[in-house]
């Protein structure tokens, strides 16, 4: 039985085009002989479109490399679920089945699914195995997936580099970091920890170097709760203990880190901003209720999930036939703990 891709290639007219044109799409403005063109190739083939009776819902499978109770501690992760079900409402999909990491995936279950979006980084051996299964997946948060898989990510490289441009304005060079190991999932559930693979430190570190700062340029990696940024801190306070060239800005790679930063910080008499700037990213809840509310990074969880539905609804329906990776905007939502000049003038006001 001729497809769409069938009929658009003897119409000679884009699988895309001609799937909007048989779909009916109202925003869909082609010439007169195109349209000719790709009924002539209908009547040819005897393409007849599939009917959707005998199928009452379109189901999308979900994978999220946290456990369910970590999904909903973690903001980050807690809005791109959010962005998800709201995409699910808004283009009539339904959730399939949902897995967590640590869960048994049937392969049956997942080529009956029609798309399937996995939340973080797989190891590429699983990775290849789901595709196997079933090709229409999108994966959200994952920098580093293959070119033929649809991907949607906040930009990463951007924000960093404006963090470090922000702050050099502001004078400073001896600007550290600290962050969190990137992390793969292997399908037994046990991490694959990269140490150096978070894009936040590669693009700190690469800037550091291209400026000529690279001798200021310090990192502390560990886990990425609040305690590990209190356990990062005290290692940073313990290298520059009894130093001169103690940094004067501190870049933290997420909220959940920074509040560790801030207890560490506050019990050393470190004041902020005045002895140490500090930026960090997520720009979550908890930014303006710390003393000093933070600075912050707004990563646009939210949209990642909704985009995530769009792309595996123009998968599902045939509107695209191409690998497409999203690469969401940021924006820097400044507050006091990086701001010397604003907290001077609040204290004197």
């Amino acid at each position: 039985m001729a497809g769409i891709r069938d009929v658009a290639k003897e119409a000679k007219v884009s699988a895309t085009t001609t799937s909007r044109f048989l779909n009916s799409d109202p925003d869909l403005m082609i010439t007169d002989e195109t349209k000719r063109r790709i009924l002539a190739a209908v009547e040819k083939l005897h393409y007849v479109k599939r009917s959707n009776k005998s199928r009452k819902t379109t189901r999308i499978g979900l994978l999220v490399t946290k456990t369910e109770r970590d999904e909903y501690d973690d903001p980050y992760f807690r809005d791109i679920r959010l962005g998800i079900l709201d995409g699910l409402k808004a283009h009539s999909l339904d959730i399939g089945v949902t897995y967590h990491i640590g869960d048994k995936i049937d392969a049956m279950m997942l080529q009956g699914l029609d798309a399937f979006v996995i939340v973080g980084t797989l190891e590429h051996a699983w990775l290849d195995k789901i595709y196997a299964a079933n090709q229409n997946i999108v994966l959200v948060d994952d920098y580093y997936g293959p070119a033929n898989i649809d991907a949607v990510y906040p930009d990463f490289q951007q924000s960093t580099t404006a963090v470090l441009e922000r702050l050099t304005k502001q004078g400073h060079q001896r600007i550290s970091f600290i962050g969190g190991a990137a992390m793969s999932w292997l399908e037994s559930g046990k991490i694959v920890w990269h140490p150096e693979g978070d894009l936040r430190l590669r693009t700190y570190q690469q800037w550091m170097d291209d400026h000529d700062l690279g001798q200021y340029s310090h990192s502390f990696i560990g886990g990425w709760d609040y305690m590990d940024g209190a356990e990062q801190t005290r290692n940073l306070l313990q290298h520059f203990h009894d130093r001169t060239d103690f940094p004067t800005a501190l870049v933290v790679a997420s909220d959940p880190l920074a509040i560790g930063v801030y207890r560490e910080l506050h019990t050393a008499h470190i004041r902020m901003p005045e002895d140490l700037a500090v930026i960090s990213f997520d720009n979550s809840a908890v930014a303006d209720y710390l003393t000093p509310s933070l600075t912050s990074v707004k990563l646009r969880p939210y949209e990642m999930g909704k985009s995530a539905v769009r792309m595996a609804a123009e998968r599902i329906q045939g509107t695209r036939d191409y690998p497409l990776r999203v690469l969401l905007p940021t924006e820097i939502i400044g507050r006091e703990s990086d701001d010397y000049s604003r907290k001077s003038e609040e204290k004197t006001s």
